[in-house]
């Protein structure tokens, strides 16, 4: 993933930013979810032939055992402190741009205004993430996932699927993503797909300040 790249870049580099989210947070990363998978060719299903992303609920410690140990391992962090942020990196195959999903549906909901705050904020320092394109309810058939149980089962507050597209994004005159069909169309080359890593960790101190 070179969003993982950029962002682990920017995590060790000597930044001033950098140095302050080392100082402040104890980063748990995991460069890849299915290897396994991936060494065969496959992106969304493991060697079971599943989509490891909808068996959150009930992983199994043998045919998902990433999934299992990863979830154990949010269970155990959550008991002992407060987990800040939790995000899952996909690329998207249809849409354009960079945006996330959230839970977090009607004004009603507790997580309503939080859920919005750290996409909001990433829109504003990344040109490529768009706002308008992040969605906040659980739809048909996602609750597997672990988005989705991260927040509804284990409880955590700040939790995103950050969605980047396979091919490009569409810029407006001001060189922000944008939805309109009448945007410019770029390629999300492996450099802008890097930056777009260094925000999603550069968004951190805005959502925590």
């Amino acid at each position: 993933s070179w969003l993982m790249h950029g962002l682990l870049n920017f995590l060790l580099s000597t930044n001033p930013e950098a140095h302050v989210l080392r100082q402040n947070f104890v980063w748990k990363i995991v460069p890849m979810l299915n290897p396994d998978g991936v060494i065969i060719g496959n992106y969304r299903c493991g060697l079971a032939g599943v989509d490891l992303n909808r068996q959150w609920r009930q992983p199994s410690a043998v045919l998902h055992r990433s999934i299992h140990e990863l979830k154990r391992l949010l269970a155990k962090l959550k008991a002992r402190s407060e987990v800040a942020l939790y995000i899952d990196l996909h690329g998207h195959s249809r849409k354009l741009n960079a945006f996330s999903y959230a839970c977090g549906g009607g004004r009603e909901d507790s997580r309503f205004y939080r859920a919005r705050l750290y996409p909001r904020i990433m829109a504003m320092v990344c040109p490529a993430f768009q706002f308008d394109q992040c969605r906040w309810k659980v739809g048909k058939g996602k609750r597997g996932t672990g988005r989705v149980v991260a927040s509804l089962d284990l409880g955590l507050t700040a939790v995103y699927t950050v969605e980047t597209s396979f091919f490009g994004m569409l810029l407006d005159d001001k060189g922000k993503a944008t939805e309109s069909p009448s945007g410019t169309l770029m390629v999300l080359t492996t450099r802008r797909l890097q930056l777009l890593g260094a925000s999603l960790s550069r968004a951190v101190l805005f959502l925590n300040n």
